[in-house]
């Protein structure tokens, strides 16, 4: 729920941002679609954070560490392949977002290899559980919340003040 409604929050609010950031005009297209991506990405990460999650349960920080280290050197190299091939930031966000969801992936079967019984079936859903990861969840989302604030805020209000050619 929560990734959908980051899809529909992104895409409802392509043309405030526009606007708020001070985009220019030739720049508006490109930036419409990272948004889009980048809110894909946030959906991505919202959806598989619990197989990471439980991974670290397991303290199978060698599979979570394998799979970053893996996604970080294919980001890396496709980067500097796409900027050297002369391509702009709307395939670098695609890139971020393939390499993302791959090693999202690599995670999911990572924990199906270390908990074998592992199963995901809208039939096994509790409404008590539910209740259950929101109580429990809601202190960690704030913090998350902030720690996602204190790391973006310079370069958000940067971006503001600047514009985005800078």
């Amino acid at each position: 729920l929560m990734s959908a409604a980051c899809c529909v929050v992104a895409y409802a609010g392509r043309d405030a941002a526009m606007r708020l950031f001070n985009i220019e005009p030739a720049l508006q297209a490109d930036a419409r679609v990272l948004m889009l991506i980048i809110a894909l990405s946030i959906s991505a990460r919202l959806i598989f954070s619990p197989v990471t999650g439980a991974l670290e349960a397991f303290q199978r920080f060698d599979a979570i560490n394998h799979a970053y280290i893996a996604a970080l050197a294919v980001r890396a190299a496709g980067s500097i392949a796409l900027l050297l091939a002369g391509y702009g930031l709307v395939s670098l966000g695609l890139l971020v977002l393939v390499v993302q969801t791959a090693e999202d992936v690599w995670n999911f079967f990572s924990l199906k290899r270390v908990f074998p019984e592992f199963r995901i079936s809208p039939a096994l859903v509790r409404r008590e559980a539910f209740g259950g990861m929101l109580s429990y969840g809601k202190h960690s989302s704030v913090m998350a919340a902030a720690n996602l604030v204190s790391i973006q805020s310079p370069a958000t209000v940067l971006g503001y003040l600047r514009g985005p050619s800078d």
